[in-house]
């Protein structure tokens, strides 16, 4: 059940950040962000790991015998599903990655790269044709973010739960 969870939230995070469609029919993509970045966004640089991931519902994805839901879904993970890290370049560019800082993790190691930008508390990804907009929240220190979204979660017992899940990341 932890990997039926980890494939549903990786897709998710995939697709809050990088998984929009443009709908028209012509080969032409919106422009990549480009420019400098403004002071806001400076904030942003760097690498932020994935260091929390917390249901408004208790809920349990262990398979280990035991009935022990928590709304802790972080340490529900096994340690290759903890490695996701977003790396936000003074470039404007960016990459998504899964199981990529753990060596003993099986990952494409490829990620999802693009441009970003951000602006009144939304960060705008493009991959491509692709695009997405989500509303984070930097914590006062700028060395944390948050981003709260419902997901539909299968737990153990086969039963679907919807939730609001907080996923944090840290400044690596």
């Amino acid at each position: 059940m932890k990997m039926n969870f980890f494939r549903t939230s990786a897709i998710t995070c995939m697709a809050i950040f990088a998984l929009g469609c443009n709908n028209d029919d012509t080969n032409e993509c919106d422009q990549n962000f480009t420019g400098a970045l403004q002071t806001e966004e400076q904030d942003l640089v760097g690498e932020w790991r994935l260091t929390s991931a917390t249901a408004e519902d208790e809920i349990d994805l262990t398979d280990d015998g035991e009935e022990n839901p928590t709304t802790d879904l972080f340490i529900q993970f096994e340690e290759c599903q903890r490695d996701i890290a977003y790396n936000f370049e003074s470039d404007r560019d960016f990459t998504y990655l899964i199981g990529y800082n753990n060596t003993e993790c099986e990952s494409s190691r490829d990620g999802i790269a693009g441009t970003w930008k951000y602006e009144a508390g939304v960060l705008s990804i493009r991959s491509g044709c692709s695009f997405g907009n989500m509303v984070i929240t930097l914590n006062d220190s700028d060395t944390a973010f948050t981003i709260s979204e419902v997901n539909r979660i299968r737990d153990v017992q086969n039963v679907v739960v919807e939730t609001t899940i907080t996923y944090t990341y840290t400044r690596y």
